[in-house]
């Protein structure tokens, strides 16, 4: 252990550091005599590095300084760094003004870290830095970046360190060409010219950030609060991003090839000019996790009003270009861009949005999430609530997809509205994949226009739904889903029950398709749609279908769901008494069995509610034989058996409630849950063979 080093720049006595009476008065000259392992214990007040534009603090390979002593204290745990503020100031002669004015003679770097081991800076205010100086590129000699603190080829370790009101042509009042660690750290007001206002970090830096705030940075270029250029794996970590200004990535930038972590943040009312007011990556593959991004704004919307998928501004929360960004739990609330209110990704991105909650967002286009010539994906996410509303076209209240091979998965999509249609979802050009997606209670707004109040296939799409659950949804035309001109889409096994479509001459409130190219409907359910269930063309099969279709293997029966959806006694979406019902099949449903396995892609293994598919009812007959296990129809499989002793569902075989249930059940008033009267699968019902089989099965044996 090395010896404390005091300095006050108060003191009156001897000035050779050896105690507080002692201290130094110049903090440079406490370093120029600090060895390995010695603390430097520096009391309130503003020190200066020099007097010319070069000086700077030198930091030194295992020399510790701590700010924000009163100059009393006698343990390092007595100081308060918050109440006794210790300035290192670059502001050379103290006359500093606002904007950026009386800086000429500031310090280019107020402190510098070069070829070191570790070393700490811990309770002091970082300001006046004015880097703009020569521009030599990556050297520590460059006195165009790094104005509050230059670090090239060290370890540095900050803590409760306030870096403020610095200028950098170029960038960073931090530029970390090192491996520094930042703890509790707050960048606010700093400018950057290029790169990077707040924090840069270069490309071998393994720089860690926790517990930092990044607040009021501005940039007319990239990355306001933080730009990393990192290859190994920088990270931030329960940081905060707030009121930042960029053109890009206003509260971080991640460019081209880096791969920083980005953890457990909140991103908050920062402004993007262009594209990503919380964090903009290119050509990047950052991985942002369990971060928070809030009232966010990409491209202002009366700036910039956009049209069908041509890009412009946007990810109010987040903005990729190319590149494999992962995005994971994280929150998308209340943000606005041109294009994608909360999440945007373009050129042939193949990032990932995994359980994530995207809600509230505005935009003129894909209120919720924009997907632009990407094939990029979502993943169990929750969308609702979003809007697209302005510009052009607002298309895609919750998504919108432009000539993307992408996939939404296993998403809740709920209470979107878009103006001219996919309330929900919208989709244009290429083969997107919508899979086990709950797609409820969205609506399309424009009067004459306003298709797919659920779904709307774009001109020249041949997208693929599979899995899906479709409810409550409005449109003028095609209420659950319309397939616009040119669109050959193919929707398999999904449920689309209670849409509707209101225009006058309204048609298809299930699924509508407007032109004479048919789509392609299997194993689907269409029941219970306002005013018609499909209209226009369509090559329905093993389907069933409220009005009447002629296809191979189609019904129109009672799909016997375990509970039908319900717009409540207002009969109004959207509303408190919302009832979107169980779409699962009660027992002895017709639709048990009834599907044709071999239009149900290979890889579709789970059903809507992630369990199995391809569940034999062994008492019920296969649509189409020799395809065992067969599949159902609908987006939802029965996992059970319909002859069965537990006759009521309750979970108790072969009770005194099976057996009333039953009766009741003969009597005419079966239960939601239970089987059909017709017990032993004859097609006649409530016989004396019904009651024989009910008892024999009772007995253990079989139907």
């Amino acid at each position: 252990m090395g010896v404390v080093i005091y300095v006050n720049h108060a003191a009156t006595g001897g000035n050779n550091g050896t105690s507080w009476a002692n201290a130094y008065t110049d903090l440079q000259a406490a370093l120029n005599g600090a060895a390995p392992s010695d603390e430097i214990w520096v009391a309130a007040g503003t020190y200066r590095p020099g007097t010319a534009r070069t000086a700077s603090f030198a930091l030194k390979t295992g020399v510790n300084l701590y700010g924000g002593f009163a100059g009393t204290e006698t343990a390092r745990e007595q100081r308060d760094w918050a109440s006794n503020v210790t300035v290192l100031s670059g502001d050379l002669l103290g006359n500093d003004a606002p904007n950026w004015a009386n800086r000429a003679d500031n310090a280019y770097h107020v402190v510098v870290a070069v070829g070191l081991g570790t070393c700490r800076l811990d309770g002091f205010t970082i300001s006046g830095g004015h880097a703009n100086g020569a521009a030599l590129g990556a050297t520590p000699e460059s006195q165009d970046q790094g104005s509050g603190v230059n670090v090239y080829d060290s370890y540095p370790h900050f803590e409760n360190i306030i870096f403020e009101d610095n200028y950098a042509s170029n960038h960073g009042a931090v530029n970390d060409h090192g491996s520094s660690t930042l703890v509790a750290c707050t960048f606010r007001r700093n400018y950057g010219g290029l790169l990077g206002a707040g924090l840069y970090m270069h490309f071998q830096s393994q720089t860690v950030a926790t517990r930092c705030v990044f607040t009021r940075n501005e940039t007319p270029q990239e990355g306001a609060g933080a730009y990393s250029r990192s290859y190994v794996g920088a990270r931030v970590e329960d940081s905060l991003f707030t009121y930042n200004l960029a053109n890009f990535g206003a509260g971080m930038y991640t460019a081209e090839g880096s791969s920083p972590t980005i953890l457990r943040s909140t991103f908050s009312y920062n402004i993007a000019h262009t594209g990503g007011a919380g964090v903009a990556a290119k050509f990047a593959n950052p991985t942002v996790r369990e971060c928070t991004f809030t009232n966010n704004l990409a491209g202002p919307l009366d700036d910039l009003e956009g049209s069908g998928g041509g890009g412009g501004s946007g990810g109010g929360g987040f903005w990729a270009t190319g590149g494999d960004p992962l995005v994971v739990d994280c929150v998308f609330a209340a943000n606005q861009a041109t294009f994608g209110g909360g999440v945007y990704f373009n050129e042939d991105s193949t990032g990932r949005v995994v359980r994530c909650v995207i809600r509230d967002n505005v935009a003129n286009e894909a209120g919720g999430l924009y997907i632009l010539m990407s094939r990029a994906s979502a993943h169990g996410c929750t969308i609702e609530r979003n809007i697209a509303s302005g510009g052009q076209f607002p298309v895609g209240g919750g998504i919108s997809a432009y000539f993307s091979n992408s996939v939404i998965a296993d998403c809740i999509v709920d209470s979107n509205i878009a103006g001219v249609g996919g309330g929900g979802i919208y989709v244009e050009g290429e083969s997107p994949l919508i899979v086990n997606s709950i797609i409820t209670r969205n609506k399309a707004t424009w009067v004459d226009q306003g298709w797919g109040g659920g779904v709307l296939n774009g001109f020249h799409t041949s997208a693929t739904m599979v899995g899906c659950v479709i409810v409550g949804n409005e449109a003028e035309r095609g209420g659950g889903v319309a397939n616009a001109v040119l669109s050959t889409p193919t929707i398999v096994n999904s449920t689309i029950v209670a849409n509707r479509s209101t225009a006058a001459d309204a048609r298809g409130g299930g699924v509508h398709t407007m032109a004479a190219v048919p789509s392609t409907i299997a194993n689907s359910v269409i029941w219970d749609n306002a005013p018609s269930d499909v209209s226009g063309s369509s090559n329905i099969s093993y389907s069933d279908v409220g009005t009447g279709v002629t296809g191979p293997g189609d019904m129109q029966v009672d799909p016997r769901f375990v509970r039908m959806p319900s717009a409540g006694p207002d009969g109004v979406w959207r509303t408190a008494d919302d009832e979107l019902g169980d779409l699962r099949l009660a027992p002895a449903s017709p639709l048990i069995d009834a599907g044709n396995a071999a239009v149900l892609p290979a890889n579709v293994t789970l059903d809507a509610g992630g369990v199995a598919r391809r569940i034999d009812d062994t008492s019920m007959m296969d649509a189409v034989p020799g395809q065992e296990p067969a599949v159902d129809i609908g987006a939802c499989e029965f996992q059970g058996v319909s002859c069965s002793a537990d006759f009521n569902g309750d979970g108790d075989t072969g009770t005194d409630q099976d057996i009333e249930a039953f009766f009741a059940c003969i009597g005419g008033t079966c239960c939601e849950t239970c089987g059909s009267a017709d017990f032993n699968r004859d097609g006649d019902t409530a016989t004396d063979q019904d009651i024989e089989s009910f008892f024999r099965v009772l007995g253990g044996g079989s139907c």
